[in-house]
Formats: structure tokens, C-alpha cells, sequence
């Protein structure tokens, strides 16, 4: 089995599985940017949410909701 025993490869296997099947945090937040209108701050797909005219680094979670009901 070389240099493991199995045990660690299966861990790391459903530690990579688990990765694998939820989408990160920084996708989620790309794709709703360039999806949906964000109703907090009314600005278009695209564009960052602001917050008083200073761009935000993240977006109101109210976007990301009327990203998945506009996929839906």
C-alpha cells in the first residue's frame, strides 16, 4: 500500500469528495455578482454592490437570494 495504510487516503479522499460537491463561498458570490441586480443597492449584474458609493469586496446576501430565483 505504499506509504499509507489506507485510512489517511480514504480521509483525504472524502475531505476531497466533500470539497468536490459544495461549491465555494467565492463562486457563489462571482456568480450572483454577474447574474443578478442586487436589490439593496440597486446596482445592475456586473457591477459591485457599493455600499454609500464605496465598492463592497463582498455582496448583500439579498443578491445572491435573487440570483437563485432568477435560475430558478
Amino acid at each position: 500500500m505504499g506509504h499509507h495504510q489506507g485510512t489517511p487516503i480514504l480521509a483525504s479522499l472524502r475531505h476531497l469528495l466533500r470539497a468536490l460537491t459544495q461549491p465555494r463561498v467565492f463562486r457563489i458570490t462571482r456568480w450572483a455578482r454577474m447574474v443578478a441586480c442586487c436589490p439593496a443597492c440597486q446596482v445592475e449584474p456586473g457591477i459591485p454592490c457599493h455600499d454609500n458609493g464605496r465598492a463592497l469586496t463582498d455582496i448583500h446576501p439579498r443578491r445572491i437570494k435573487e440570483a437563485k430565483e432568477t435560475c430558478a
